[in-house]
């Protein structure tokens, strides 16, 4: 067994951290709704994949382009191939599940819900490095983690490794993880 491997076990104990299953959208798991299924299955750690939009608005998703994976745009003024990351947060309030019933939420609201709930840590994952490499964004994450009493944690895989050093300086302990 490699290394990295041994390392992911030991930080993340899948058997304890809500993270969304084969079969799953994507998106479900990223939902309040999906926090609530974690939270009733016994989960209290949660992957969180976060993406900032063009704005500065950090907000929990997977996709980066929603439109090729399982949203839609109720106003019809979306593309393709438009990003999250590129677009502002009044934009992706218009982003819908294909069956219109889950919507992007802000991280500031999902934590709240950590909360709430009683959850005790949120794996942060950044999806993409496009507005996410400053130390702002990272320290008003960080604010709202202590804000709603949730611990925050981090990860990033190849690719948005220009994150960790924000995340680490806003004191939240963050990992470089490699794919296999």
């Amino acid at each position: 067994m490699r290394p990295n491997v041994r390392r992911l076990r030991r930080m993340f104990k899948p058997q304890r951290i809500g993270h969304t299953v084969k079969g799953i959208p994507q998106y479900v798991g990223d939902s309040l709704r999906g926090l609530h299924w974690m939270f009733r299955v016994g989960k209290r750690q949660a992957d969180r994949n976060t993406i900032t939009t063009r704005d500065g608005v950090p907000l929990n998703t997977h996709w980066d382009r929603p439109l090729m994976h399982g949203w839609k745009d109720a106003a019809g003024k979306w593309k393709r191939m438009q990003r999250v990351s590129q677009s502002t947060f009044e934009e992706t309030r218009t982003l819908r599940s294909k069956k219109g019933d889950f919507r992007m939420n802000t991280t500031d609201r999902d934590l709240a819900e950590m909360g709430r709930l009683g959850f005790k840590v949120a794996w942060i994952e950044p999806k993409v490095w496009n507005n996410m490499d400053n130390q702002p964004i990272w320290d008003e994450i960080a604010a709202m983690g202590k804000r709603h009493g949730v611990e925050l944690k981090g990860y990033a895989l190849p690719g948005n490794w220009k994150c960790l050093p924000y995340m680490n300086a806003a004191g939240i302990p963050s990992h470089r993880l490699r794919r296999r």
